[in-house]
């Protein structure tokens, strides 16, 4: 992997970490919200995103030191937008929040992203919006959060509804 982008934001990687630790503990014992620096923490993110894709750009690393880095990596960029505020717009909201999850998987964090989905508030999704492509891209996302969720047989019993019912859609149109 290129170590260059890793390298550049060694220095702020460290402080974004600690203000994304500082706005979790805050979000969840303080009821008002903490001064952070938001835009530290979402340009240190974005940059170790861009290093996870580095990572994983020709398949998932088979060496363990690659692996290892992806793993933290992964980790640090999933710490720092879960403490970012989220999107207003339901899709725009709905893809932070499916990238952030992702990488909370990528990272072996998939337990605390799917806590991080029971915890916080679901945006409501346009899965019923008469424009197929936003329809769509709703549905994805739903059935997306719901795999990461795993809130017992409800979600999965919903995932396997909302497939059925995009396919019998597709079909109409």
């Amino acid at each position: 992997m290129n170590r260059r982008i890793l390298d550049m934001i060694d220095g702020s990687r460290q402080k974004a970490l600690e203000q994304a630790q500082s706005i979790q503990i805050s979000n969840e014992l303080i009821t008002f919200p903490l001064d952070a620096d938001h835009q530290l923490i979402q340009k240190t993110a974005f940059y170790l995103e861009i290093s996870v894709m580095s990572l994983i750009e020709n398949g998932l690393p088979k060496e363990d030191e690659n692996r290892r880095e992806l793993r933290i990596v992964a980790r640090n960029a999933f710490r720092l937008l879960r403490a970012l505020p989220r999107p207003d717009d339901p899709l725009q909201g709905g893809l932070f929040v499916l990238r952030t999850s992702a990488l909370a998987v990528l990272g072996d964090k998939g337990v605390d992203a799917s806590r991080w989905f029971r915890e916080t508030h679901w945006q409501e999704l346009p899965i019923d919006s008469m424009d197929w492509m936003e329809r769509t891209r709703a549905t994805v996302l739903d059935v997306w959060f719901r795999l990461i969720r795993k809130n017992g047989w409800s979600d999965q019993d919903l995932v396997l509804d909302r497939v059925s019912s995009l396919r019998d859609m597709q079909a109409i149109q």
